[in-house]
């Protein structure tokens, strides 16, 4: 972690100082410094054998925190100007692209709406509703990303100084991004849906078929262990069912891609809603009883 946090400050001091114009003997001096934090972490390892190494953690956070603030605020700008489109082409292509998903959406509500035939609709919507209003969320921003083979984190300017605890889950617009996977005193680390460490119970199609979503460490995922004896088709919603500890019910993961038969099970792909990478702020959210079904 420490390595990720070192390159990613260093990667934007760099982007700084090539478009500020500013002397390389002031970067060395820079990178002189950050690399001794990193020894100043193993003396006081060294030092201190019997010291946990949370404790190491605890200490070198409070020093890694501003070089994060520092790197966000710097390498943002360039993030969102380095993925900005001009193609008119391209964003030609997007909005018929959202033209259809319009439809589909309009198309989709209706069939919710026949498919609401219980006699307690309102008492179901409110409670519906009380899921979504977050009272207790806190606001988060997104100062790291980390995007690699092995994982798929990010980083929040909230820790346990602000209340966040492990366990918690990131919320983008009711879309679920991740769950917190470890707390420092200003920040935390998210696991993001995309990570195949990540898995959640979840549910697709007017069926509610069941399985688990998991991650696979690149844009897509996967919804695993659903029956082949269940119907799901491209452009089914998949949801959380809120079975477990972590993740509340009636989250969205993505829509499906991809379906087909492989066995006893389905071999079913998932697209994100959103790319969790590209999100700048998230709500920290707690399970609570009435999320589930």
């Amino acid at each position: 972690m420490y390595a990720a946090i070192i390159a990613n400050c260093l990667t934007g001091a760099t982007l700084k100082l090539i478009f500020k114009g500013i002397s390389m003997r002031f970067f060395s001096r820079l990178m002189v410094f950050v690399f001794f934090l990193i020894a100043f972490s193993f003396v006081v390892r060294a030092l201190l054998p019997y010291a946990s190494w949370k404790m190491v953690d605890n200490a070198f956070s409070y020093v890694s925190f501003p070089l994060m603030k520092v790197q966000a605020f710097i390498s943002e700008p360039l993030y969102k100007l380095a993925h900005r489109k001009w193609d008119i082409e391209a964003l030609q292509k997007k909005v018929d692209q959202l033209y259809q998903e319009k439809e589909q959406v309009i198309a989709r509500n209706i069939e919710l709406e026949a498919a609401l035939r219980f006699g307690n609709q309102a008492g179901a919507l409110c409670e519906f509703k009380k899921r979504y209003q977050h009272a207790n969320a806190l606001l988060g921003q997104v100062i790291m990303r980390t995007c690699t083979e092995s994982e798929h984190l990010i980083f929040v300017d909230r820790g346990a100084h602000h209340g966040v605890t492990a366990g918690m889950v990131a919320v983008y617009e009711n879309n679920l991004i991740g769950r917190v996977s470890e707390v420092f005193p200003f920040y935390s680390k998210i696991l993001l849906i995309t990570d195949a460490r990540c898995k959640v119970a979840a549910w697709c199609g007017a069926q509610q078929a069941r399985g688990i979503h998991e991650g696979q460490q690149q844009v897509h995922t996967v919804l695993n262990h659903v029956s082949h004896l269940e119907h799901v088709t491209v452009g089914d919603m998949v949801i959380s069912s809120g079975e477990g500890t972590i993740f509340p019910y009636g989250l969205a993961l993505g829509v499906v891609t991809f379906c087909a038969n492989d066995g006893i099970y389905h071999a079913v792909r998932v697209k994100p809603l959103i790319d969790p990478m590209s999100v700048t702020y998230c709500l920290l959210v707690q399970k609570t009883a009435h999320d589930h079904l």
